[in-house]
């Protein structure tokens, strides 16, 4: 690897997609479906190393990489000290058989991200994903109320998994599978200021009242404090507040999907807390 990787500023050597790029993209149209990587003249660039903010392509070319892998780079690229951890794991176990025979790493992992929890009693399902964090979550709180109906935010994105499409506000993920898709979701505005809040709020409130109002009798409330593919949307003060309190009375239980935001991307470790809420479920995700 490149020394200097993650200290330079963006270098383009060649027009991307350059040729070495567009080769790998002919080669992969063969072999990948084509609902997964897009396809157009100016994209995609090949990955060759990354280090830190920067990412190196297969032509040569430099980027400072402002969206840390969609997130998931969130302490930078091979950071060393991850490096380390994961080449020092592998000499040990490389898999365990989780809720058969788990490991002590397992425990420590779960102790050190209940450590790093502000709510009491904190318990973790460990998953491979978001989107599988949101299935968790989903379930659970059918489990618990026993009401499988769902109240979700326009704009929300929350994967591509069927469930979590079930509370995802995106036509092109959705479409193609809305007959697979339990109609049991009823989508509210994100509020923009705290005008349109107390608006929102009222609504909410009258479809966990009138049974007619809603689709199916409400077991979950689906909100991310911040949205991210939405457009990076902020709750107006005092909103995520109020929903709490409407959750706690009428036993509907509050999942907070912090994949976006959790773990100090918002600058707090948890973007809840900083408002003042004890959710019911937190969803974390990506690193």
């Amino acid at each position: 690897m490149n020394s200097k990787l993650g200290k330079l500023l963006p270098s383009i050597k060649t027009v991307p997609p350059g040729p070495r790029s567009l080769e790998l993209a002919g080669r992969l149209r063969t072999v990948e479906s084509r609902n997964i990587t897009s396809f157009r003249r100016d994209f995609p660039i090949f990955w060759d190393q990354a280090a830190g903010s920067n990412i190196l392509d297969v032509d040569g070319n430099i980027y400072v990489d402002l969206t840390s892998a969609f997130g998931v780079a969130l302490a930078g690229h091979s950071h060393p000290s991850i490096r380390r951890a994961m080449e020092e794991q592998g000499r040990y176990l490389v898999h365990g058989m989780g809720d058969v025979h788990p490991s002590e790493p397992k425990v420590a992992l779960m102790e050190e991200l209940a450590s790093l929890s502000p709510w009491k009693e904190t318990r973790t399902v460990l998953a491979s994903s978001g989107a599988e964090a949101i299935e968790i979550a989903l379930k659970t709180a059918q489990l618990f109320t026993g009401k499988a109906g769902l109240i979700a935010f326009r704009g929300a994105y929350h994967g591509l998994t069927l469930g979590s499409l079930s509370v995802t506000d995106r036509k092109d993920f959705r479409g193609p599978f809305v007959d697979r898709l339990a109609d049991k979701t009823n989508f509210v505005s994100f509020p923009r200021n705290e005008e349109e809040s107390i608006k929102v709020v009222i609504q909410i409130e009258d479809i966990l009242r009138d049974k007619e109002a809603s689709i199916a009798p409400i077991g979950a409330i689906v909100i991310e404090p911040i949205q991210g593919r939405g457009g990076v949307r902020m709750a107006p003060k005092g909103f995520l507040e109020n929903l709490s309190k409407v959750c706690k009375e009428a036993g509907v239980v509050l999942v907070f999907d912090e994949i976006f935001t959790g773990m100090g991307r918002s600058g707090v470790v948890f973007e809840t807390e900083a408002a003042g809420v004890v959710p019911d479920l937190v969803c974390l995700g990506k690193a």
